[in-house]
């Protein structure tokens, strides 16, 4: 046996065990495989596998080591079975055989499994590591500003969280599918990554990096205005209780002490799907599609579940705009043109954060003033968007470093490899 195929074998057999011993793990069984949010975002590379490659042998290999792990779990281990843990399970089989494509594939088809395998490791290590830096976030900030967002949302005099709650509580059918998409953001992620991947590498890998680059900034600015949303602070009252405009004028507004997640200013869920529809631009008319309907439902339910005020997802644009123009420095696209449109981002989202914390009182002046903020912000944010204009998936022949690129992966549906 050469010694490459021993290495190779080696590598192969170390990753199952590895995948045996942490699936084994109680604690990370309970809380993170049977979670739903985490399930979701881990099934996420059942799709990045399905969309690269349609192969038999990788289909019931990832369906096999599935059963294995559930079998060891549940049989073996006597974990409590659930559709959520399944779900993660054939995420990790699936990470798993991404992982055995990229040390069995032949040279010439190596780099192209690599990129693959990049948005899978960011999306195991991202939904395990957000948990953590939410956590932390709480402990730094215990008290939260939702009052000062409420205070706006109710100068608008169209309270729109509890609109759609309400909305979503008379039609169950259209919150659970809002609800599901709101879940499923990892997987339109993974698939605007691949989509763009099989079209050019530079631009798949600003789309990943802008990706990367939202959590950890966005978690910064949680520490700068920490908040909840309005289904902590109204309780069963959301969403068919919120206070009439002249109570919700007379509001005291200060710090209160709260526990629960501080990521509601800005929502990092707008600000992907924003990513998604941006990065999708340049996909097919049925992948720009999908992500239009991505970004419409899942801004219904960020704030139908009560999750973000309106004012939220309106920073998030800006917020889009900086993280966008801040990749493109940092991989290289037409540098000189992203100073400007990183500045209107930053000092567009830092004058709301300044002015919702210390000039509430300025927009109940007249129910005007609140939504001439918000369309100025939106037109600010439109043009900070196209000065950091670079076509969105270049030609397949424009690879990274300038040299074309071979795509060796099958990913019609008449692809068929065995």
């Amino acid at each position: 046996m050469k010694l490459a195929t021993s290495i190779r074998l080696a590598l192969s057999l170390m990753a199952i065990a590895g995948l045996f011993l942490l699936v084994s793990i109680r604690s990370f069984y309970d809380v993170h495989i049977a979670s739903i949010i985490f399930g979701t975002g881990l099934l996420s590379l059942y799709f990045i596998l399905l969309r690269t490659r349609i192969s038999i042998r990788e289909q019931l290999g990832a369906f096999f080591l599935t059963a294995a792990l559930v079998i060891f779990d549940v049989r073996f281990l006597g974990y409590r079975f659930t559709w959520p843990a399944a779900m993660t399970l054939l995420g990790f089989a699936s990470l798993a055989i991404l992982f055995f494509r990229f040390i069995w594939a032949p040279p010439s088809e190596r780099r192209m499994a690599s990129y693959v395998l990049l948005p899978a490791l960011f999306i195991f290590f991202s939904d395990w590591c957000a948990g953590h830096l939410l956590h932390w976030t709480e402990i730094a900030q215990p008290s939260v500003l939702d009052l000062y967002l409420y205070s706006f949302e109710a100068s608008t005099r169209v309270q729109l969280p509890f609109l759609v709650g309400q909305m979503f509580q008379r039609s169950h059918a259209l919150g659970y599918v809002c609800i599901e998409v709101y879940l499923g953001l990892l997987i339109f992620i993974s698939l605007t990554y691949i989509g763009c991947l099989l079209r050019n590498v530079r631009t798949a890998l600003s789309a990943l990096t802008a990706f990367l680059l939202t959590a950890p900034v966005g978690i910064l600015f949680y520490n700068f205005f920490p908040a909840l949303g309005p289904r902590f602070i109204f309780g069963s009252g959301f969403p068919w209780h919120p206070l009439a405009a002249e109570q919700a004028r007379r509001l005291v507004l200060q710090p209160i002490a709260m526990a629960g997640a501080r990521n509601a200013m800005p929502s990092l869920h707008a600000t992907c799907v924003f990513l998604v529809f941006w990065y999708a631009r340049g996909l097919s008319r049925t992948e720009r599609a999908v992500a239009a309907i991505c970004v419409l439902l899942t801004l219904l339910a960020t704030i139908g579940t009560g999750e973000h005020y309106v004012i939220d997802l309106v920073v998030a644009v800006p917020f889009t705009a900086m993280i966008i123009a801040l990749t493109n420095l940092l991989v290289g696209n037409d540098r000189s043109r992203q100073y400007v449109p990183l500045g209107i981002g930053l000092g567009v989202v830092t004058a709301w954060l300044l002015a919702l914390r210390y000039a509430t009182n300025f927009f109940w002046q007249s129910p005007v003033i609140p939504w001439l903020a918000i369309l100025a912000t939106l037109a600010i944010s439109y043009l900070a968007l196209k000065r950091t204009e670079n076509p969105a998936c270049r030609p397949l022949t424009s690879a990274l470093h300038g040299d074309p690129l071979s795509t060796p992966l099958p990913v019609t549906g008449s692809s068929i490899s065995t």
